[in-house]
C-alpha cells in the first residue's frame, strides 16, 4: 500500500521544479531518494506547519505543502533571492498556495511565523542552531545534516526530538549531507573538497583531496605536501573486507569512535574514500565499491586493520544502530553520534 510520501511523490511533477529552461537539472536540486528518506524521519502529517531550511528548486516544498494539506502550511527560506523568485513562480503556477518563500538565512529561522511543528534542512549545519530550537513546538521533530566531525564528509542526517530547550532527544541518523548552511549565496562550490585539509586541483577541479586531524596542525605543514604525494600515488591492494561486509556501515562505526588518524579522502581512481593516515603512510577504502589502497609505510594499513577488527567484534554496526548526542555550544548544539 502506498504512503502518504509515496502519494506527493506521485501528485507533484520533479521535471516542473528540477529542470531549467533547457531541460537540464539545477544545481539546487536533491536526489529524490534522499528527499524522500529525510521526509520519512520527519512524519510530517496534515494540518501540521513546517519550516524548511533551503528552498532550492521548490520540489521538496511542493511535497511538503502536498503533505501538510491544505489545513496545514509551509515556510520556506533560502539565502539566494533568484531562487526564491523562481520557486515562487512555479508553485503559484501549479496552484499551491499553502506555502510562504522567504529570502532569509536559515540558520536564524523565522521567528515572525513561528512556532513550528516540524523543522527540515537541505543544507549542512556545523551546529544545531539556537533559533530552530527556539522556534519548534513542545515536542516538535527536527531533520537536518549536520557536522558531527570537523573532516570533509563527517555529516549525518539525524532526527531530534525537542521536548524543550532544555531536552533536546537524538533519535535517528542516516547518511548524507549537503551543501553548508550559510548567510550568502555558494555561487562557486567545490562539494566536500570544500572541507578538505590538503587537495589537488586540475583546472578548477578538485581531482583528490584528504582530510584528517592532524592534517590541519599548523605544525605539519611539511607533511602535507608529503601526504597529498602519497594520495597521488596510492595503489590498489586486496580489499580487507570481506565481500558481504559493508563500508558504509564501517564509516557509520568510525564516526561513532573517531579514532586518532581517522582520514577521509577522495581520489579519481577510488572516489569517496575513507582510511587511515599518518605523515609516512596512507590506506583508504572505497565508500561505494569494493576498492582498496595503501602506500607509504605500514603503519596507515595496520591501524585500519585493527579497526576493521574492532568493529567486527562489534557485530558490524551501522547507521541504524547510531544515536545522536547533543552537547551545547555557542550558538546552538553540537551534535555527534554514539553506538
Amino acid at each position: 500500500m502506498n504512503d502518504a510520501i509515496d502519494m506527493a511523490f506521485k501528485s507533484v511533477n520533479a521535471d516542473t521544479y528540477i529542470l531549467d529552461s533547457n531541460g537540464e537539472p539545477i544545481a539546487q536540486s536533491s536526489s529524490p531518494k534522499i528527499i524522500a528518506s529525510m521526509l520519512r524521519l520527519l512524519e510530517v502529517q496534515p494540518n501540521m506547519r513546517v519550516l524548511e531550511i533551503g528552498t532550492g528548486s521548490g520540489y521538496s516544498t511542493a511535497i511538503l505543502a502536498y503533505l501538510v494539506g491544505s489545513s496545514g502550511s509551509v515556510v520556506s527560506l533560502d539565502v539566494d533571492p533568484e531562487l526564491i523568485d523562481r520557486a515562487d513562480r512555479l508553485l503559484k503556477e501549479e496552484g499551491i498556495v499553502n506555502v510562504k518563500l522567504i529570502t532569509a538565512d536559515g540558520r536564524m529561522g523565522i521567528a515572525s511565523t513561528a512556532p513550528f511543528d516540524r523543522i527540515v534542512a537541505w543544507a549542512t549545519a556545523d551546529v544545531l542552531p539556537k533559533s530552530w530550537v527556539e522556534q519548534i513546538c513542545p515536542d516538535g521533530l527536527i531533520v537536518a545534516p549536520i557536522q558531527i566531525h570537523p573532516l570533509a564528509t563527517a555529516t549525518a542526517i539525524v532526527r531530534l526530538r525537542v521536548s524543550s530547550p532544555e531536552k533536546i532527544i537524538g533519535e535517528k541518523i542516516i547518511r548524507g549531507g549537503f551543501v553548508p548552511l550559510s548567510s550568502e549565496p555558494l555561487y562557486h562550490w567545490l562539494g566536500p573538497a570544500e572541507k578538505a585539509d590538503i587537495i589537488r586541483m586540475e583546472g578548477e577541479e578538485p581531482i583528490a583531496w584528504a582530510s584528517a586531524e592532524w592534517l590541519k596542525d599548523k605544525r605539519e605543514k611539511a607533511h602535507k605536501e608529503q601526504t597529498l604525494q602519497l594520495l597521488m600515488n596510492i595503489s590498489p591492494k586486496q580489499n580487507p573486507l570481506q565481500p558481504d561486509e559493508d563500508s558504509e556501515a564501517l564509516w557509520a562505526y568510525l564516526l561513532a569512535t573517531n579514532p586518532e588518524g581517522l582520514t577521509t579522502a577522495y581520489t579519481e581512481t577510488f572516489g569517496p574514500c575513507i582510511g587511515c593516515s599518518y605523515p609516512d603512510s596512507l590506506a583508504l577504502l572505497s565508500l561505494f565499491d569494493q576498492n582498496y589502497g595503501e602506500v607509504g609505510e605500514s603503519r596507515a594499513a595496520e591501524t585500519l586493520a585493527s579497526w576493521i577488527q574492532a568493529w567486527r567484534t562489534s557485530q558490524c554496526p551501522g547507521f541504524e544502530q547510531l544515536r545522536p548526542t547533543i552537547e551545547y555550544a555557542q550558538h546552538g548544539w553540537k551534535v555527534g553520534v554514539t553506538l
